[in-house]
């Protein structure tokens, strides 16, 4: 009997040092403080599809990620908007409703009401923040890549309700100056618009 409980004290004590505070906050910290990104990126999933592109990112909330294949994700700070060009259809999501509208919002609060911290590690030089969405953990969870030296945004893994996992890998990424408005809107030429939280195909949501 004293081994068991013991037993419970030390799973509890590893559950809670899961998650380190100090950590959370350097990430939230950093994720309202970054201004004006640019670079590119690869995309991979554990179905085997993959992709790249170009990234931008644009503090508070807006975000482009050009595919080379025909497809567009753009967030407005309020939306994330997928653009099917092949079909000129559009999907909007709202921000709070999916784990990866989290890196998007116009303020992001980790610890916020609505989002749950899973975990913090360390691993190959990096340092990684998984969260979930407190009132709704099985839409998925998001995982944060950052550089453990200095401390900057590197990749996020997406893994869905399905167990599908999407992991996005920003290279060349470099400060710069103020981005085209433009680039955080979509360009289009039909009215097909889909609105609500069907997940497009290639795995990012």
């Amino acid at each position: 009997m004293r081994l068991f409980f013991l037993s419970l004290i030390l799973f509890s004590t590893t559950a809670m040092a899961a998650v380190d505070p100090s950590v959370v906050s350097r990430a939230e910290k950093y994720l309202n403080t970054v201004q004006n990104l640019q670079g590119s990126f690869t995309q991979r999933s554990s179905s085997g599809a993959s992709d790249e592109g170009v990234f931008y990112l644009s503090r508070p909330g807006k975000m482009r990620l050009e595919y080379a294949s025909p497809m567009t994700i753009v967030s407005d700070g309020k939306r994330l908007i997928y653009h099917d060009k092949s079909l000129d259809q559009i999907t909007h999501l709202a921000l709070d409703s999916i784990p990866a509208g989290i890196l998007f919002r116009s303020n992001i609060h980790l610890t916020g009401k609505d989002i749950k911290v899973l975990k913090t590690e360390f691993k190959d030089g990096f340092t990684e923040v998984t969260v979930g969405m407190a009132e709704d953990p099985g839409v998925g969870s998001l995982k944060m890549y950052f550089t453990s030296k200095d401390f900057e945004l590197r990749g996020w893994q997406v893994k869905d309700a399905s167990g599908l996992v999407t992991r996005v890998t920003l290279n060349n990424i470099r400060e710069v100056g103020v981005l085209k408005k433009s680039l955080f809107k979509i360009n289009r030429h039909k009215t097909q618009s889909v609105e609500g939280t069907a997940k497009p195909s290639n795995g990012f949501y």
